[in-house]
């Protein structure tokens, strides 16, 4: 791969370069010359480690109409190359119907199909390649070994062949920190199921369930990995309708939160921007509002405003595609059966929206009361998958995506960073340092401007109503990529 071999060049120089600083001039030309370069039969050059200017004719060449004079300089160089059967790794940068490509330092590598073994096939629609058992796949930004089989050099570019045909060749690495964080935080345990409501697939949820996905920017699908409660192994999913769905309960906060500033209502008029408090307070701040959109009075003043203009079906539809790749139009946006258990065990939020009513927040009507509480029950049941959480926290991300407004993601990421874990948002903004939201489901969706979008769900939650392991996942893949935090 690398080695140091000494040559010779004859190098021109102006006559403004002669005089006592003569080797120095030579020396810096060289090194600015040749540096970096591909030289055909030796590899790239990657320093110039000595100029021999001792070795140098005492006399050079003078071009008699120019005055330039050739001098025959040696140098020492630490080249690079790969060498026809030498082993190496390197990161997968492109991938294609072709095969795929990456580099080693300034050398292209490509692996052709026709250098890989059979059981590999070209998915288009994840652009990998996915063995048959599903169990390992080839894609941009994992780490592959190959052996090198060929190399050549056209002007300044030095490419190779290579085959993962072999013995230990082929994925080595999954190529992102999810994995690996994933897999520390599988045996994590701790916490309850929720249990202050009797809702079928919320109380009754597996508490050994954990799976997790991750949608950066510029990556057409998430990456999810799922922990098999029969097995206790970790599996790559590829396809992510065979996701298990869990009721976004407040996750779904910040959505109804987005789409009322989207449709240009003035929420603040109403709610205010108080952190670190609890889902069920019912306190209003110093000017009468409710005191941030992502408790219950936040989404309940927000629900029975938007319930004036749409229906249940359709704010639950339009907070579930905020999540989708593609507008969803067929699939039911949220549980009937968790809706109605969850409208007939209210009486909290038929509290708290009387408590609203009273004080001027919402209007002082039964229907109003009644509607704030309808929708929430509706949108409590919500049906998600992490791959969908993970694309909510990608679009809010990339300055909105195409589903709402750069103004509207910036507010909403805001709410989340001082609101989104309830009594444990200061601590969490402190010691993560991502916008995050949680629901007692047990389900947590992150987001990182610029970056992408985190999905986890596990129903195990602490006494705040966070899911213990959902945390510890998001806490160990940040510990693996400490520059994503936002202070870091």
């Amino acid at each position: 791969m690398f080695y140091v071999k000494k040559l010779s060049i004859e190098l021109p120089l102006e006559p403004k370069f002669f005089g006592a600083n003569l080797s120095t001039a030579l020396s810096k030309i060289i090194i600015s010359k040749l540096e970096g370069t591909v030289q055909e039969d030796y590899g790239t050059l990657v320093k110039v480690i000595e100029v021999f200017v001792d070795d140098m004719s005492a006399s050079g060449v003078i071009e008699h109409d120019t005055g330039r004079v050739h001098f025959n300089v040696s140098y020492q160089g630490l080249f690079m190359r790969c060498f026809k059967n030498e082993i190496v790794d390197f990161e997968v940068s492109n991938v294609n119907e072709l095969g795929f490509f990456g580099m080693i330092g300034p050398m292209r590598m490509l692996v052709t199909t026709y250098q890989m073994t059979e059981e590999y096939t070209w998915n288009k629609d994840r652009e990998s390649y996915i063995t048959e058992d599903g169990e390992i796949e080839i894609r941009q930004g994992v780490g592959v070994r190959c052996r090198v089989i060929g190399s050549r050099v056209e002007g300044d570019n030095f490419s190779c062949m290579g085959t993962i045909v072999g013995d230990f060749l082929g994925l080595i690495d999954e190529g992102d920190s999810q994995g690996a964080a994933f897999s520390k935080t599988k045996a994590v345990t701790g916490g309850h199921l929720y249990s202050e409501q009797n809702v079928p697939g919320l109380s009754d949820q597996q508490p050994q369930l954990f799976t997790a996905s991750l949608h950066l920017i510029g990556e057409k699908n998430p990456t999810t990995f799922l922990l098999c409660p029969k097995t206790n192994k970790v599996i790559h999913v590829l396809d992510p309708s065979t996701l298990p769905q869990f009721f976004s309960q407040s996750c779904m906060k910040p959505l109804v939160y987005a789409m009322a500033l989207q449709k240009g209502h003035d929420v603040h008029k109403v709610i205010g921007t108080t952190g670190d408090i609890g889902y069920a307070n019912h306190n209003l701040d110093g000017k009468g509002r409710a005191l941030n959109p992502l408790i219950n009075t936040g989404s309940l003043t927000m629900l029975e405003l938007l319930g004036r203009e749409y229906t249940k079906e359709e704010i639950a539809r339009y907070c579930q595609n905020l999540g989708n790749i593609a507008d969803n139009t067929t699939s039911p946006a949220f549980s009937e059966e968790g809706y109605v258990a969850t409208k007939k065990d209210s009486m909290r939020n038929q509290y708290i929206a009387k408590y609203l009513a009273c004080n001027g927040v919402i209007p002082k009507t039964a229907q109003a009361v009644e509607s704030a509480v309808d929708n929430y029950a509706a949108l409590d049941c919500l049906l998600f998958n992490t791959s969908q959480l993970s694309t909510i926290g990608f679009n809010l991300a990339n300055k909105g995506g195409d589903r709402m407004t750069q103004e509207t993601a910036n507010s909403v990421l805001s709410m989340m960073m001082h609101c989104g874990m309830y009594e444990s948002s200061g601590e969490w903004s402190k010691d993560v340092g991502v916008c995050a939201k949680s629901g007692v489901s047990g389900s947590i969706f992150a987001s990182i401007p610029g970056v992408g979008g985190i999905g986890v769900f596990s129903p195990e939650i602490d006494e705040f109503g966070n899911s213990v392991r959902g945390m510890a996942f998001v806490k160990e893949f940040l510990a693996e990529c400490p520059e994503l935090k936002m202070f870091w």
